[in-house]
């Protein structure tokens, strides 16, 4: 993250506190999203080894988490993300993200990837139709999933860090994160919608990578 950046942030922070309210509580909502899918995906594919719903839950993990790194970029206004699609969300990636270097081109073609094998999934569902080849081997190609979305997660997870850092704000966008997540809406989450072994990991998940009090 070059300084101009960094100095942008802190300016923009400083300059508009109750709309950079609203992004850390929606950055911290999302990633709370996309680990949850994970983590839900990869229990699901181990217990059913069916390659049908895992990757419509690893695409929609990855989905969340780059809508939480668009929210906290001060280029990226909050009413369009308010408003957003699929594609909005992949040229938001590639447009601001990417190009600028903040985050690895990898994140934009795993998404990519991610969203046409749930678009086979959820509107195809294998056979001998043009363009069924690739998914010939669909439960292979999902036993590596869990990996590389966290690949991706953590590249994400290093951009909002940077920006925390950059912000220079006290307390910091990641510990502001930590709160929303572990004293805010964790737990309605949790009860709402995760098994409790699904719970466990995500719970140890943002312990792990510091997303959680």
């Amino acid at each position: 993250m070059n300084q101009a950046y960094c100095n942008r942030v802190r300016s923009e922070l400083r300059k508009s506190p109750s709309e950079w309210d609203g992004r850390i509580r929606q950055a911290a909502r999302r990633l709370l999203s996309a680990i949850c899918f994970r983590e839900t995906a990869e229990t699901t594919f181990r217990k059913t080894e069916s390659a049908l719903l895992p990757p419509i839950a690893f695409y929609y993990s990855l989905y969340h988490a780059v809508i939480a790194a668009l929210w906290v970029d001060y280029r990226t206004k909050p009413e369009t993300l308010r408003r957003a699609k699929h594609k909005t969300v992949a040229v938001g990636l590639a447009s601001n993200l990417v190009k600028a270097q903040l985050i690895d081109s990898s994140v934009a073609d795993l998404l990519q990837e991610l969203r046409t094998f749930r678009e086979y999934a959820n509107y195809t569902v294998g056979g001998k139709l043009p363009g069924d080849h690739q998914y010939l081997n669909a439960i292979g190609d999902c036993a590596h999933l869990y990996s590389k979305t966290g690949q991706a997660l953590a590249n994400v997870l290093d951009f909002i860090r940077d920006v925390s850092i950059a912000a220079e704000s006290s307390p910091s966008i990641s510990e502001r994160i930590m709160v929303t997540i572990g004293d805010d809406i964790g737990d309605d989450v949790y009860n709402m919608y995760l098994a409790e072994e699904d719970q466990k990991r995500v719970v140890a998940y943002l312990l792990a990578k510091k997303l959680t009090t």
